[in-house]
């Protein structure tokens, strides 16, 4: 197989300001080394952060133009670096009070894509996410008994699928009175997951 490096080019393909790769293409069962290059134009970046939370209608007409100038790594019209999509994350505290209906809705759905990611994750992330708050249930709901149920609902927590991985929550308090309550609150196994939405910075459960 050819070595790749940049001997492989002629010096007409050579430019300082692009990035050049030969990728070996398998036909018939043999690597060939294609005739030209592909190109990645290290200047070809998007001038605002909010492209990858546009919708694909935005890199078309009548918004061409507009496009091309300002997001045209993301659209399409030149070839960049890779972009990493955006975390899989909520940028607001109150996500799950909105009606799921905002994650689709053509009128809602660029702002749940820039504040919402994690709550409408099955729009913008990983179509593996549990239906229920399956926190309350150990790994035997994942056994035989309940397999078909928890296939359904859970199938994160029983690694059925494969989703994005749920971030950890801030060690805050999301109440204001949690030290009114006893510490054996904190241990006692009936209130873990009130303890975990609740007073996770009065209980030290942060990691």
């Amino acid at each position: 197989m050819t070595a790749l490096n940049k001997h492989s080019l002629s010096q007409n393909h050579l430019d300082e300001n692009k990035l050049f790769f030969l990728v070996p293409q398998r036909i018939d069962g043999q690597f060939n080394i294609p005739a030209t290059a592909a190109v990645i134009d290290p200047n070809c970046v998007d001038k605002i952060p909010s492209c990858w939370n546009l919708p694909d209608d935005n890199c078309k007409a009548p918004y061409e133009d507009w496009a091309r100038e300002y997001c045209g790594n993301r659209c399409g019209y030149c070839k960049g670096l890779p972009t990493p999509a955006p975390a899989c994350e909520d940028n607001l505290p109150n996500c799950a009070d909105y009606d799921i209906s905002v994650c689709s809705d053509t009128n809602y759905r660029s702002w749940a894509n820039l504040n919402c990611r994690f709550f409408c994750r099955l729009e913008f992330c990983s179509d593996c996410f549990d239906k229920v708050d399956c926190r309350q249930y150990d790994m035997s709901v994942c056994g035989d008994q309940y397999k078909l149920w928890a296939s359904e609902n859970c199938p994160l927590h029983c690694g059925t699928c494969t989703g994005v991985t749920t971030p950890l929550p801030p060690c805050v308090d999301t109440i204001p009175n949690c030290k009114d309550y006893p510490l054996s609150t904190c241990t006692e196994p009936s209130f873990k997951l009130w303890v975990e939405d609740n007073c996770r910075k009065y209980c030290g459960i942060c990691e």
